[in-house]
C-alpha cells in the first residue's frame, strides 16, 4: 500500500494513501448517517454510493460520446445498444442519463434532486442495474430525501480532497494534487470497506466472508502442490459459492503469480454463482471497479442450476465452500462443555476450572460436573499442585515416566511450572 502525505488543514491532500480513502469513506457514514440508521445498517448506502462515485469518475470523460451514440441508436430504432454502448464509454459499464453526479450538486429543492438522482440511477447499465438491485439500494433513496440528506451525501462523495478517479488531479501549475486511483487499488479499498462492515455488524468469519489471510493460504494450498504442472494456456476457474468472490480472485492472482516465477504465460477466466443478494452484488462490484467487466458478466445469482445462463462448462478449478441445505443442529450445552475439556486437556495437560473456561466463567458449573462425572468413571484424576492451594487441578490417569515411581492412591503431586 503506497504512503501518502496528508495534509488535513492545508490545501493539499496526496490521497494515494489506501487506508486514509477508506477511513474518508466510513467518516462519511458516522457524520452523515449516524442519526439515520443504525451501524449495522450504513453499508447499505455507502457500499453503492462507493460503487456509484467510482464508476461516475471512469464514465466522465466519455459521457458526450455515450450521449451522442445513445441518440444515434434510438433514432435508428436500434433497441439491442449494450455492445455499442460499452464501446462508446471505453468501459464495460455505462450511464445514458444527462447527468453527473457533479451535475446533481445543487439542487434547488429535495423533490427535485430526487427525481434527477432516480434518473441518473436508472442511466446505468444492466450490469449496473443488477448490482443496485440486489444491494437494494433505490430502496434508500426516500429515506434520504426525506431527511435531507441526499444532497449532503452527493456533496460528501464529490469533496475534492477525495479522488476516486483512475485520472490525477492537478494543480494550476501541472503538478499533481491528488493522485489517480487505479483498479487494483479502488478494489481494495471497497474490499477493506466491506471488511470494516462485516466486523461492524459481528459476522462470523466464513458465514458472508472469508479473512484474506485464510482465503491466502487456501489459494496456496490448492495451487502450490501442482504449480510445476502449470502450463502456458487458457484456464477457467468457478466458484460455485462464491460469497464476495474472494477466494476467485485470490486464486486467480496465486495461478498467475505462479505461471509468471516458472516463466509460463497463463491467461484466466473467472466464474461464479452466490445465491445471497447482498454478497452477491459486492462481488459483482468488486470486479466491475477492479476493471474485470468481462469476469463480472459470468457471475450469476440463484440457487438453482437452470439460472446459471452457460456456467456449465468444464472448469480447470472449482473451488467450493461447502454448505448445507439446512444449518446443522448447534452443539448442546453438554456437548459444547465436553469439547472445552477436551481441548484444554490436549493442550495442556494438567486443567483447572480456570483455564479450561478462561472469559466463559458462567461455564465452570458445567465443567465442574462433567469433570466429576469422569473422576468417578477414573477418566480423569485429581493432580496436587505446591502453591496452587484449593484449586482443583486435574488430567489423564496415565503418568509421566518421571511420576510412575511416585504414584500412590492414582494422585499425582506435581510441582508448579517456574520462570527460567
Amino acid at each position: 500500500m503506497a504512503k501518502a502525505e496528508t495534509n488535513h488543514g492545508g490545501a493539499s491532500v496526496a490521497n494515494g494513501d489506501l487506508g486514509w480513502i477508506a477511513n474518508f469513506i466510513w467518516g462519511i457514514a458516522d457524520d452523515i448517517l449516524r442519526d439515520l440508521y443504525v451501524r449495522g445498517k450504513y453499508r447499505d448506502v455507502i457500499l453503492p454510493m462507493t460503487v456509484l462515485r467510482r464508476l461516475d469518475a471512469v464514465l466522465e470523460p466519455t459521457k458526450k460520446e455515450v450521449l451522442a451514440t445513445k441518440a444515434a441508436l434510438d433514432k435508428a430504432k436500434i433497441t439491442n445498444q449494450d455492445a455499442a454502448l460499452r464501446a462508446a464509454s471505453g468501459q464495460a459499464v455505462y450511464n445514458t442519463s444527462p447527468f453527473t453526479l457533479r451535475d446533481l450538486k445543487n439542487r434547488g429543492s429535495q423533490q427535485q434532486l430526487r427525481a434527477d438522482f432516480g434518473a441518473y440511477l436508472d442511466g446505468f447499465s444492466p450490469n449496473v442495474q443488477e448490482i443496485l438491485d440486489n444491494f437494494e439500494f433505490r430502496n434508500q433513496v426516500p429515506r434520504l430525501s426525506k431527511a435531507d440528506a441526499l444532497g449532503t451525501l452527493i456533496e460528501t462523495f464529490l469533496d475534492p480532497a477525495l479522488n476516486l478517479s483512475p485520472n490525477p488531479v492537478l494543480n494550476g501549475d501541472g503538478s499533481i494534487k491528488h493522485k489517480g486511483i487505479d483498479n487494483h487499488a479502488i478494489g481494495s479499498i471497497f474490499e477493506e470497506l466491506v471488511r470494516r462492515f462485516n466486523e461492524e455488524n459481528n459476522e462470523e468469519a466464513g458465514e458472508h466472508w472469508t479473512p484474506r489471510d485464510a482465503v491466502k493460504l487456501m489459494a496456496n494450498l490448492i495451487f502450490r502442490p501442482i504449480a510445476d504442472q502449470i502450463d502456458s494456456g487458457t484456464y477457467l476457474l468457478y466458484d460455485g459459492a462464491l460469497g464476495t468472490g474472494g477466494m476467485l480472485t485470490v486464486a486467480e492472482e496465486t495461478l498467475q503469480k505462479l505461471a509468471t516465477e516458472r516463466g509460463k504465460e497463463v491467461a484466466t477466466h473467472l466464474y461464479g454463482q452466490e445465491i445471497n443478494a447482498e454478497t452477491y452484488a459486492i462481488c459483482k462490484a468488486d470486479l466491475l471497479l477492479k476493471g474485470e467487466g468481462e469476469a463480472a458478466d459470468n457471475i450469476v445469482g440463484g440457487p438453482e442450476i437452470s439460472e446459471r445462463n452457460g456456467m456449465l462448462k468444464t472448469y480447470d478449478l472449482m473451488a467450493r465452500h461447502f454448505a448445507w441445505d439446512k444449518a446443522p443442529k448447534a452443539a448442546s450445552d453438554r456437548e459444547t462443555s465436553e469439547y472445552l475439556l477436551d481441548r484444554a486437556l490436549r493442550s495442556q495437560g494438567i486443567v483447572s476450572l480456570d483455564s479450561i473456561c478462561h472469559l466463559d466463567a458462567k461455564r465452570k458449573p458445567a465443567i465442574l460436573k462433567l469433570i466429576e462425572a469422569r473422576v468417578g468413571c477414573r477418566e480423569l484424576v485429581q493432580v496436587e499442585l505446591n502453591g496452587a492451594g484449593r484449586l482443583g487441578h486435574w488430567a489423564h490417569p496415565t503418568p509421566h515416566k518421571s511420576q510412575r515411581k511416585s504414584n500412590t492412591k492414582n494422585r499425582f503431586r506435581t510441582i508448579p511450572f517456574a520462570s527460567p
